[in-house]
């Protein structure tokens, strides 16, 4: 089995993944195929792309961790384990520290220090052990960091299991046999691979026909992921020489938050009018206040289509208010007439 990698234009990167799909079914347009999405997102509105071109059947659209999670949760399950949630992470951490704070001593008990230590614990289980020596050899500061989490581990590890619990067993159940309905992958515009992810995916590709779907704009700092998992993986693609041409940018100074959003309502509107999909125009704002409100009051005043979060939060709105009213109403002072 091989994995391979086709590195593409953005714009020719849904057409790519048809065409992979496409051979990996060969002449039976019912064999399943797997497609590794780098978020469930993507995975829907990639399923609604292909369906637009001419429709998709027997592909499974799951991110990589949910599909480690197919592989490896029924054996986790079946040893004792349940899956590992922050508030356990955050508990073993505090019971580490007040057992040994070490240097972290006058912080130990503060909670950004369990943030900050759950956020490193996160990340060094999943770049797997390599990445866990580094560490230990680099700094003092370094080994107790890693003091932390390996005792974490040991106060989890029998009966909870985490996403790199997840990928370390899944790579074991597929070298030694892979699922029945995983015939095919292909890794879909993967953001990032590295660790017990890159693991994951050679072991896959030693069993099964592993394809890699890559965009590259031909901006060498925009590009260095894509190149760093090809490289990663051993593949030697050719060097294509792909120019995206450069969209107009204009600054437009406004008074304030309000006319500044009604400015950009505009833009898409006039974009919109020159043929470009509501599906491909983003409006960004820098801050979650005032903007998420301003942006949904006035796209919908526009009557222009829009997915989001919404700027109005479900507490603010007439009927979830009245409920939540009712359930502060004190029962035994309220008289029925009263209440209706």
């Amino acid at each position: 089995m091989t994995i391979t990698a086709a590195l593409v234009a953005p714009s020719a990167a849904l057409q790519a993944l048809a065409t992979l799909i496409a051979e990996a079914k060969g002449a039976d347009a019912l064999a399943p195929v797997t497609v590794a999405v780098p978020t469930n997102t993507c995975g829907v509105m990639t399923r609604r792309a292909l369906g637009r071109s001419g429709g998709i059947a027997g592909v499974d659209m799951v991110t990589l961790n949910r599909l480690a999670e197919l592989i490896a949760g029924p054996e986790l399950a079946t040893a004792g384990r349940s899956p590992m949630s922050t508030p356990v992470i955050d508990l073993a951490i505090g019971a580490v520290m007040a057992d040994d704070p070490g240097p972290f001593g006058p912080v130990a008990t503060h909670p950004s220090t369990v943030v900050a230590f759950r956020e490193v614990h996160n990340e060094l289980r999943l770049a797997g052990p390599a990445a866990r020596q580094r560490l230990g050899a680099e700094s003092a500061r370094g080994r107790q960091v890693l003091r932390v989490s390996s005792a974490v581990v040991e106060r989890l590890g029998a009966l909870w299991y985490d996403e790199a619990d997840l990928y370390a067993v899944a790579t074991e159940s597929v070298r030694r046999a892979v699922p029945d309905g995983l015939r095919s992958l292909v890794l879909h515009l993967p953001q990032e691979l590295s660790g017990l992810a890159l693991d994951f995916v050679r072991a896959l590709g030693e069993a099964i026909d592993v394809r890699l779907v890559l965009q590259i704009t031909g901006n060498e700092s925009a590009d260095a992921d894509s190149r760093t998992i090809v490289g990663a993986l051993g593949l030697n693609p050719p060097d294509l020489d792909v120019t995206i041409d450069p969209r107009p940018v204009a600054i437009i100074s406004t008074t304030d938050a309000d006319d500044e959003v009604r400015t950009a309502v505009r833009a898409v509107l006039e974009a919109a009018r020159h043929g470009t999909p509501f599906e491909r125009i983003a409006v960004l704002w820098p801050a979650q206040r005032p903007y998420a409100r301003l942006v949904e009051h006035h796209l919908s005043n526009a009557d222009i289509p829009w997915n989001g979060r919404p700027g109005t939060t479900v507490t603010e709105r007439l009927a979830p208010r009245l409920v939540l009213d009712l359930l502060d109403v004190d029962r035994r002072g309220l008289r029925r007439r009263n209440l209706f």
